[in-house]
């Protein structure tokens, strides 16, 4: 009787880990398919505001025209205008080495340069800018007409930089200068 009491108890131990390993799998499983399910989700947004805390839906984020053309003003000013502040927020690394040096030969002659923009044309991943280009040393300043063609890379978005746009691109197409 020993030995039917020690295979009843084998039996029922195991009948009893059976069980618990079918529970446990049948867990994975809905938990693997919990997880398929949130990655395709949107993240869950929540606000700190004056009247609490607010869930916010997620949306997509499409760049109007308007914003292209504020983030082109923006990056050009970053490139070409000697007083701006945080060029590097608006302009790729190539684009910052080419600004600092063309900024450190103006400061070398005693120049600052501003620049006005007159019309900025935009194509898909690119824009056509005309403007001045304002050279001043000291009290005499020149303006230079140039047409610039631009390209866009995106970054990281930020609050000084929403657009999530940098400058990797410039090319100067013509030069003349006004009279």
């Amino acid at each position: 009787m020993k030995i039917s009491l020690s295979i009843d108890s084998l039996l029922k131990e195991n009948k009893f880990l059976k069980l618990v390993t079918k529970l446990l799998f049948g867990l994975v499983f809905i938990l693997l398919l919990q997880v398929i399910s949130l990655y395709s989700r949107d993240p869950i947004i929540i606000q700190s505001s004056t009247r609490g805390r607010e869930i916010l839906e997620p949306m997509t984020v499409s760049r109007t025209n308007l914003d292209l053309r504020v983030a082109a003003r923006n990056m050009l000013r970053a490139r070409f205008d000697t007083e701006t502040h945080s060029p590097e927020l608006f302009l790729s690394d190539k684009q910052k080495a080419l600004r600092e040096n063309e900024q450190r030969d103006l400061k070398s002659r005693n120049m600052t340069q501003v620049i006005v923009i007159r019309d900025i044309a935009l194509a898909k991943e690119q824009a056509f800018v005309d403007l001045d280009r304002v050279i001043a040393v000291g009290d005499l300043r020149s303006a230079i007409r140039a047409k610039i063609k631009i390209a866009f890379e995106e970054s990281e978005a930020n609050e000084l930089n929403p657009y999530g746009l940098v400058l990797s691109l410039a090319e100067v197409q013509s030069n003349e200068v006004k009279k």
